[in-house]
């Protein structure tokens, strides 16, 4: 989905400057990659929230035609920012059942989102 593309390159930017700044630079260098290490981190932060905030409206539009209540339940708590691990403790379902409702929900919301041109979230 667009959204993991643009985070993975967020990450793997971040990743670069990482190093750089543990390598020997001169100490102005230094602050500059700071600076950007800094912009990025915020930036990944302001895309997960808006992907977020994207699968919560779809949800609210459309989730209860398209999931189980348990898909629901899963996607409504991973749209709120918790981690699977987290969602499995709060629903009483291991990781793997909250990985696999992710899965085939995504499957449901990709294939309902070809069929009416190209709505999409971010669930993973």
């Amino acid at each position: 989905m667009e959204w993991n593309r643009i985070l993975q390159e967020y990450e793997q930017s971040r990743s670069r400057i990482s190093r750089k700044i543990g390598e020997e630079t001169n100490e102005e260098e230094k602050e500059m990659l700071r600076e950007m290490y800094e912009q990025l981190t915020e930036d990944i932060r302001s895309v997960r929230k808006n992907s977020l905030d994207e699968l919560q409206i779809f949800l609210d539009q459309y989730g209860e035609e398209l999931l189980t209540p348990r898909q629901m339940q899963v996607l409504t708590l991973r749209a709120r920012g918790l981690s699977m691990s987290r969602i499995g403790t709060e629903l009483g379902i291991s990781k793997t059942a909250v990985q696999k409702s992710i899965r085939l929900s995504e499957k449901k919301i990709r294939d309902f989102s070809e069929d009416r041109g190209g709505v999409a979230a971010y669930v993973s």
